[in-house]
């Protein structure tokens, strides 16, 4: 077994055994920052000899981004942001690089100018709809306000009358 497959061996086992948090960033990131990791480690001789150099564990990795994320970064991190935290973890003079490709395989015609033109209108259409349809919800609910509160007003004046027929007080000459 060589280095790459002993430290593939070594992530999947430490993995295997640990135990994560069921909840939050740590339950998001540990099966992706594994994959990536083992990923990493089959493509570079270097990094997996640096994973099997380490005492510390995968979950160790996993728990060292995660925190920082969790107080940081309230609204999200990128994946490279993680997958660059996790490569540090094992070897901090590590350059991590990101490259994406984009590969459509279906042939499609040109758009035509009518088709475009087609299409804006819709958007349109879809935009006034959605509009409509929000102007009439907040009639709706700026009617519903204005029935509480009519309705509200009633009940008040209703028992403000109650009293002034319960406070009244007999005199002797309604006897």
């Amino acid at each position: 077994m060589n280095e790459k497959e002993r430290a593939v061996e070594k992530l999947q086992n430490e993995f295997a055994k640990g135990e994560l948090k069921k909840f939050g960033v740590e339950s998001v990131i540990a099966e992706p920052v594994k994959d990536r990791l083992i990923a990493f480690c089959k493509e570079s001789e270097l990094f997996a000899r640096k994973v099997l150099r380490s005492v510390s564990t995968v979950l160790d990795c996993i728990h060292s981004i995660s925190e920082p994320i969790s107080k940081e970064h309230k609204s999200g991190v990128s994946d490279f942001e993680v997958y660059a935290s996790a490569v540090k973890f094992y070897c901090e003079a590590a350059n991590v690089k990101v490259f994406i490709e984009i590969t459509c395989t279906e042939e499609s015609e040109e758009v035509s100018e009518a088709e475009y033109n087609e299409i804006l209108a819709r958007q349109k259409e879809i935009a006034e709809n959605s509009a409509k349809i929000k102007a009439e919800k907040a009639a709706k609910e700026a009617e519903k306000r204005a029935q509480t509160e009519a309705e509200r007003k009633k009940r008040m004046e209703n028992t403000s009358k109650k009293k002034e027929q319960t406070t009244q007080q007999l005199s002797l000459f309604d006897m």
